[in-house]
């Protein structure tokens, strides 16, 4: 069976959204699937002017652009570039076309955005294909948080929402990552029995570190704290930055390592740092997927401080299993899609303002070392039997053999 997976985003980019369709490929590939990959216009390959990469064994059919304006990035984007952008859909559905033709294809797999999801619509229909949408939060959500204060903009939002609900009850299959997503897209009248739950997961083929316990060996006041993942505006990592600020003027000098790219909440990151003074948060920058256990390396406990809201009430996302797969003990907040993948093997902050996030860090602090370890290694197990993408892909083998009955 060969599957076209359509990606907005995709390796080189490192947010959490391209390393689970790296392993979702990855993982059809080792199953027996033939998964073939098409990125969208404002993705760059990973070497310049490349049409054609394989990564992983895997082809990668690459649309770029070379438009760098309309590059995929956290930092908002005017009208006129989204509809610049909007209108790349012409030509990228030219060669979608011509794609799904030379390489056969059975099943068109789009992943969110509604670009990638419309465009396998209209494929499918001109060349008699299924096609499934897969979709990993709740859009209209998260650029509410760029729009709160703009009246024409939110407009714009509830229409590009349309539009994304649309898309998905045009799909013979919509797949979402937890529960709280698809009761939230039933909500929004997407049929109860057309949605399936492929839960976030893991590739073990991807966690190539040295996995020893690090804990065991350091006193409290030689733990390093860090965060490993988008510097996005929901993240709370101001937050985080005053709380080790905070904590380094009561006496605990634990080091804080950022690790990750976003140029505006970096900027921001940055100029708290030099204003404050602070002496024990440094910003690594973005880390390569191929580096990452580099990162994971320099880190004890990772922490994930992200902002309760309906954004991440629903999405839980892919950075502290990941890291529990290295035997990192991990910090969450108390947003409802990070207490949903953790499920009980992360400590759990009360809130995200500086006084939870402070709490929590203690409560570490005052573990011994044996119940750090005991934790790591019962998180370590829970990934494994819970979020191993070698599992977890044999739903999707299911769900494509439905569409064919």
């Amino acid at each position: 069976m060969k599957i076209l997976h359509i990606l907005y985003q995709s390796i080189p980019n490192t947010a959490g959204s391209s390393i689970r369709s790296r392993d979702i490929v990855y993982a059809q590939k080792e199953i027996g699937l033939t998964p073939v990959v098409i990125t969208v216009p404002f993705q760059p390959p990973i070497k310049k002017g490349a049409q054609i990469e394989f990564i992983d064994g895997i082809k990668y059919y690459r649309t770029y652009n070379h438009n760098t304006n309309q590059q995929l990035s956290e930092e908002e984007k005017g009208i006129i570039v989204k509809i610049s952008k909007l209108l790349n859909i012409i030509p990228f559905l030219y060669k979608l076309y011509k794609v799904v033709k030379k390489e056969n294809i059975d099943i068109i797999h789009a992943h969110a955005t509604f670009f990638c999801g419309i465009s396998a619509w209209i494929v499918s229909i001109l060349l008699n294909r299924k096609y499934v949408y897969e979709v990993r939060s709740l859009w209209d959500e998260r650029q509410k948080s760029f729009y709160a204060d703009s009246y024409i903009k939110m407009n714009i939002i509830k229409l590009i929402t349309f539009v994304e609900v649309f898309t998905m009850k045009q799909a013979k299959k919509v797949i979402c990552i937890n529960e709280s997503l698809r009761e939230s897209l039933i909500v929004k009248g997407i049929e109860e029995q057309k949605i399936s739950v492929i839960k976030n997961a893991v590739n073990l083929a991807f966690i190539t570190a040295n996995t020893e316990v690090n804990v065991l060996k350091k006193e409290n006041d030689e733990l390093v704290f860090g965060y490993i993942g988008s510097l996005g505006v929901i993240e709370g990592l101001e937050d985080l930055v005053m709380t080790f600020h905070s904590l380094y003027l009561s006496g605990i000098k634990n080091r804080l390592l950022i690790f990750g790219k976003g140029e505006v909440v970096e900027k921001r990151l940055r100029v708290l740092i030099d204003e404050n003074y602070i002496k024990n948060v440094f910003i690594k920058g973005e880390i390569p997927s191929s580096q990452i256990a580099t990162a994971y390396a320099d880190i004890d406990i990772i922490v994930n401080p992200r902002k309760k809201n309906t954004l991440t009430d629903t999405v839980t996302p892919l950075k502290p299993i990941e890291a529990m797969l290295y035997r990192k003990l991990v910090i969450i907040s108390n947003a409802k899609g990070l207490i949903e993948i953790c499920s009980g093997n992360a400590i759990v902050s009360e809130g995200t303002e500086i006084q939870h996030i402070k709490r929590a860090i203690h409560r570490v602090l005052k573990m011994s070392q044996i119940e750090r370890f005991n934790m790591i290694n019962e998180a370590f197990r829970y990934v494994k039997e819970n979020h191993d993408w070698s599992i977890n892909v044999k739903n999707y083998v299911e769900l494509y053999k439905q569409l064919n009955k």
